[in-house]
């Protein structure tokens, strides 16, 4: 008896701390698309250039462009929302929405942000995920991306209301000035074709055990 109480007594503690945690908001579609620079360019060599669908070629949505030139992206772009901008060396650009994030579901609250990055271009590319809140700003470090890898950052747990969230990219090119490009967002069907490969993996492990 004294066993299934402390059971009871454990399931009733972590039941009560989960739902003290707060969930992870994961960049979307929608949101991503209406990113743009938020540090001012001190001139066209540290600006954002366009913000376009996959596949960034030409017939694709533009959401936003410095002038109509800046239509494309390339064949290249692995995720949904494509970035090009050019940096200078030891330059930063901020991209991202000034505002809180959108509205969580029901019940559901937000201490952390995630995204999914590509290196689309052929130089490496430094990148960083933040939120600002009230209280502070909270940042992952500056992690490499190689060119046509993918990864995945998060922000610490933050606290306090948001007043913008985004990423930075950095370049340490040592080549004076480039373009970068950068997409986020998983494509939904590569994320389905991610989880059926780890189900039918799950499956074969089983049959095998």
């Amino acid at each position: 008896m004294k066993g299934k109480l402390i059971i009871v007594l454990f399931v009733a503690v972590f039941c009560i701390s989960s739902s003290a945690l707060g969930d992870m908001y994961e960049l979307d579609y929608s949101t991503a698309t209406q990113f743009r620079q938020i540090n001012l360019p001190p001139s066209s060599s540290n600006e954002l250039l366009l913000v376009i669908d996959a596949p960034g070629t030409l017939g694709s949505t533009v959401h936003w462009a410095v002038n109509p030139d800046y239509d494309k992206y390339g064949p290249d772009m692995q995720l949904e929302v494509g970035f090009v901008g050019q940096l200078i060396d030891d330059q930063l650009m901020t991209i991202g929405l000034t505002g809180s994030l959108p509205a969580p579901p029901e019940g559901v609250s937000y201490d952390q942000f995630g995204a999914y990055f590509a290196n689309d271009d052929d130089d490496d590319w430094e990148v960083s995920i933040y939120v600002t809140t009230d209280e502070d700003t909270y940042a992952s470090v500056f992690t490499g991306i190689d060119p046509g890898s993918q990864t995945f950052l998060s922000t610490p747990i933050f606290s306090g209301n948001v007043l913008e969230f985004g990423f930075e990219v950095n370049y340490a090119g040592g080549l004076g000035s480039d373009h970068f490009h950068i997409s986020v967002v998983p494509v939904p069907g590569a994320v389905l074709l991610g989880m059926l490969g780890l189900a039918v993996a799950g499956i074969k492990l089983r049959k095998l055990a």
